[in-house]
């Protein structure tokens, strides 16, 4: 079973409280769409990382810094992480080396950051994304599988090194 780490701020947490409520069976929502199907059937088990509460002066840095955490932590785990925009996110979880972080609008966004990046956690926009849309982006997300040809593994194994400024481009 592939655990997934959910987290989000004040302005992505009544996404994350839908997306958990349809993820996991006996997690308690305040509201049931029906747009993702029971991801735990598929294999997928979900944790609650924070917040915990609807807090209008709550930031997006402590969930982002507590599922990067959980994702490094935990090898082959996934995380989703929802604030207004996801830029905020993807800038704090990118900072634990290790982690890809990647803002996806799209379900082809998601596909191709798993695809070609190996990409382990997601980001979504709370204010920018539907929440049918972002359902189809996390199931996209979570279903694909990296590639894993040399060339991703290369480029990939280059994102934690670093940038040397005195390096020349290759």
């Amino acid at each position: 079973m592939t655990k997934v780490f959910v987290g989000a701020d004040h302005r992505g947490f009544g996404m994350k409280e839908l997306i958990l409520g349809e993820c996991s069976p006996g997690f308690v929502s305040g509201q049931s769409p029906s747009a993702i199907v029971d991801l735990s059937a598929e294999g997928f088990s979900f944790e609650d990382a924070g917040a915990f509460s609807e807090d209008p002066e709550d930031d997006f840095n402590g969930p982002a810094r507590a599922v990067a955490k959980k994702v490094l932590d935990n090898p082959g785990t996934r995380g989703v992480l929802i604030c207004g925009t996801g830029v905020g996110m993807s800038i704090q979880a990118n900072r634990f080396p290790g982690v890809r972080a990647v803002l996806a609008r799209s379900k082809k966004d998601a596909r191709l950051a798993r695809e070609h990046n190996d990409a382990n956690i997601l980001c979504l926009g709370g204010d920018e994304t539907d929440y049918d849309d972002a359902a189809e982006i996390i199931q996209v997300f979570l279903k694909t599988e990296f590639l894993g040809n040399e060339r991703y593994r290369r480029r990939n194994s280059e994102l934690d090194v670093g940038f040397n400024i005195d390096k020349e481009d290759e």
